[in-house]
Formats: C-alpha cells, sequence, structure tokens
C-alpha cells in the first residue's frame, strides 16, 4: 500500500458518516523496488492509478499513527452488499440528493457505541438498508483524525448477497440502488470513497485493508495506507512465524514452504511483501524475442536435444500439453523454450499452468529473484520469476551449465513468467502431447 500527501481536498461533512469520515487510499500493486515517497500532488489519483509507496521509515510512522492510543476515538461500521447478476458483480450503495439537486452516492455506515460490538452493529446496518442478514466479511479498518483529541475509526465488512435481494428505502435515509461494480460513479461521491472503495472491491479475501488519515480544516491534508492485515487461519502459521522473524530482522531474503492452492500462496505473497514495503502489481506485458536464445555451444546442444528428443521448437505453441509421469497437466501450451546458461525451459504464462498440478510452494522474500512451486511428488519444480538475474553474469553450478561471463545475466528470465526445466522435466518421467492426442 501506499504513502503520499495530498494537496488538501474537501471531505463532504467530514466525520459526519462513517465512510465521510474516511479518506484518501489509493491502490498501487507488483513486485519491484521501493521508490521514494510522493510529495504533494495537485489532485486525487483516479481509481487504480499508481502511487509511489512508502520507505519503511514512513510505514512505521503510519503504523504509530493507526494503533490505538491514549485518544478517545469514535468507531463507525461500515457494511457494502455485493452481489453477481447477470455474471456481473453489483454494489449495493446508498443514493439520495444535495440541497442543489446533485445526485450523490455513499456506502452504508453508522456510528458504534461503546457497548455494541462492531460486527453486531454492523449486521444490524445491513438488515436496515438490505432487508436481510449475511456473512459479514472484514476488509478494511481506516483511522481519520482531525486532531489529537478527534479520532475515527472505521471498520468496513463486505457481505455477499443473494442476487435476487433488492435493497430498501431506510425510514428518514436516502434510497439504495445496485451498481455495477466497473460503473461506480465515483464522480458523485466524496473524495475518500474515490480513491478507498476500488481498494476495498479489488482486495483478495483474507486480507484487510488499513490506512491512516489526517483531516484539517475539513480537507484531506495527508493519508498513509499501510501493509494489510491477515485474517485469522488465512495461511498456515507456521508461514505467519517465518515471516514476521524476517521482518524483526529485516531479513528480505527470507523462504518460507507450505502446502496450499496458489491463492493462498498470492495471499502469502502479498501479505509478507507488504511487511517489506513492497506492492505485488499486475507481471509486465509477455516480450517476445525476435531472434534465437541458443548463441553459444551449451546452448545449441540443448537446442538439439529439445528439438530431437521433445520435438519441439523454440516457438511457443498453444496446443502443447506438458504432463507429468501419471500423464497428469502441468501446463496447457508454451510461449517459448528459453535457452540459457542453466539449461532449456519452458517459458509459461500465468494462464498456462495448470495450478492444481502444483501444491507445495517456497515463498521468497523480494530480496530474492523467483518463487517455487512444486507438483504432488515434489519432482517438478516450476520457477516463478518476480526478478532478472542480470547481475549474475554465471549460472548455480551443475552438470548442464555453461559458463559465459554474460554482463546481461546468464539467462533471458522475464519477470512475471514461469519457467520449468526441460531436463527435469524428462529425468522425471514427464513428456509433452498435443491436445488433440489426449482426445
Amino acid at each position: 500500500r501506499a504513502f503520499t500527501v495530498l494537496a488538501r481536498q474537501p471531505v463532504a461533512t467530514a466525520a459526519a458518516s462513517a465512510v465521510g469520515a474516511t479518506a484518501a487510499l489509493c491502490c498501487v500493486g507488483v513486485p519491484g523496488k521501493r521508490p521514494a515517497p510522493l510529495s504533494a500532488s495537485s489532485s486525487l489519483a483516479p481509481p487504480g492509478s499508481d502511487i509511489l509507496r512508502p520507505m519503511a521509515s514512513e510505514l512505521a510512522l503510519g503504523e504509530k499513527l493507526f494503533a490505538r492510543g491514549a485518544h478517545d476515538e469514535k468507531i463507525y461500521a461500515c457494511v457494502i452488499p455485493t452481489r453477481i447478476c447477470a455474471g456481473r458483480r453489483q454494489v449495493l450503495l446508498g443514493k439520495g440528493q444535495t440541497p442543489s439537486g446533485k445526485v450523490i452516492y455513499d456506502c452504508l455506515g453508522c456510528p458504534v457505541e461503546v457497548t455494541e460490538r462492531t460486527e453486531e452493529r454492523a449486521m444490524q446496518r445491513l438488515r436496515e438498508a438490505f432487508g436481510s442478514d449475511g456473512k459479514l466479511q472484514p476488509c478494511a479498518e481506516l483511522v481519520v483524525a482531525t486532531d489529537l483529541e478527534n479520532r475515527f475509526r472505521n471498520h468496513v465488512f463486505l457481505v455477499e448477497a443473494d442476487k435476487e435481494s433488492n435493497g430498501q428505502r431506510i425510514e428518514g435515509e436516502a434510497k439504495t440502488e445496485w451498481v455495477d461494480a466497473t460503473a461506480i460513479p465515483y464522480g458523485n461521491m466524496t473524495p475518500d470513497l474515490h480513491a478507498w472503495l476500488p481498494m476495498v472491491l479489488s482486495d483478495e479475501p483474507g486480507l484487510m485493508v488499513r490506512g491512516y488519515i489526517q483531516l484539517q480544516d475539513g480537507m484531506v491534508a495527508c493519508s498513509q495506507s499501510l501493509a494489510p492485515a491477515l485474517l485469522p487461519g488465512a495461511i498456515p502459521p507456521d508461514v505467519e512465524e517465518v515471516v514476521a522473524s524476517a521482518v524483526a530482522a529485516q531479513n528480505s531474503s527470507f523462504s518460507a514452504k507450505f502446502d496450499g492452492p496458489i491463492e493462498a500462496f498470492r495471499l502469502a505473497w502479498r501479505w509478507s511483501w507488504a511487511a517489506f514495503g513492497e506492492e505485488v502489481r499486475p507481471a509486465p506485458a509477455y516480450r517476445r524475442r525476435l531472434s534465437t536464445t541458443a548463441d553459444s555451444p551449451n546452448r545449441i546442444r540443448d537446442k538439439a536435444w529439445v528439438e530431437t528428443t521433445l520435438g519441439l521448437p523454440e516457438e511457443g505453441n498453444p496446443d502443447i500439453e506438458v504432463h507429468d509421469r501419471n500423464g497428469r497437466l502441468l501446463a496447457k501450451g508454451y510461449a517459448a523454450v528459453l535457452y540459457g546458461d542453466h539449461g532449456p525451459y519452458f517459458e509459461l504464462l500465468e494462464h498456462q499452468v495448470n495450478w492444481a498440478s502444483f501444491p507445495h510452494h517456497v515463498l521468497k522474500g523480494p530480496g530474492r529473484t523467483h518463487f517455487e512451486h512444486y507438483n504432488e511428488e515434489g519432482g517438478i519444480k516450476v520457477y516463478q520469476q518476480f526478478k532478472t538475474v542480470a547481475n549474475q553474469p554465471n549460472p548455480p553450478p551443475s552438470s548442464i551449465s555453461g559458463n559465459n561471463n554474460r554482463p546481461e545475466g546468464y539467462a533471458d528470465y522475464q519477470p512475471g513468467c514461469f519457467y520449468l526445466s526441460c531436463y527435469n522435466l524428462h529425468e522425471q518421467g514427464g513428456g509433452v502431447r498435443r491436445a488433440a492426442e489426449r482426445r
């Protein structure tokens, strides 16, 4: 998440409602080196814009400001019903008008008294606005401060609704309306919703958005979004312990093994890297090569082996299936065969990997270059590259390695791509086939 000092922006009736009391948080996204924090800007970034992420010192300051202190806090609950209708995600929003007749939208919020539990108050608000119960999913905790004695802590919940359910008019309040999640009228909302609502709607289950916002004279003076919180049971406890120890030691080259679906791995990746001030952003566009990568004796040897033994050209083929010795699908299609100084590899895009065949993972810190995923038996490995090896002129030593002292690095691994060794596949009894052959 990102820290940014923003030019002052009006916050409509600051702290008058649960949502109006929240403020400007903007989404970043992808692994990479940490740049310097963003200085004052002239306007809030639109949803989805990249905002530079914080240095470690600013994360520490934000955590201190976010923490519950001696200051009296007013607690709010905000509930956001969502549903799938005709294959599209929709969000239930409150709808009203200003005295001038302008239509405005807001989320459904309410104050929480000292004697009330936040979840119970949120459920009550859901019943008022929605007419039924639902399973509340915590998705955000946002702190807003106007001065040292005036703090607001807003707990935000998502709830998946039945597609047939409808919002209803709330006594003495605005109507509610289902709005397409890709067409939310941010121009008719306060600047705070314009900023943080996209983060909440795009976040993965298991993580909770956290942020601190400072208001001054009814304006957003600054905001800081923090590392997301991990909900209980989202990832294995031993992984949490490894990451916690690594963070305490500032060891960004940590490594943690665990088993589970790829969704759990992605959750652990994002959460653990956020603890080091690093973001997970969409992978860069795949770069197709215009010439062969077999440009040295060792690579020419490997190319001849791949073409003879596997019968595959260097250029990719979407119809080739890579399978293990039991015939289980490992990948459907490949982007290219990459020839490097550490042997030949299938270069795969994320959608080509059959993740159900890779339940074992090795999560690594941002100081490393790749993650690892293993098949059920543990003999076949897929590397998930998030950095190049441009600073490594020669590969790790092995019987197939060739030292060519390349200034550009020993192989042209692309961040965002996945690599499966052709030799490893063959040694483990796996192979390739055309999709038509299986049918």
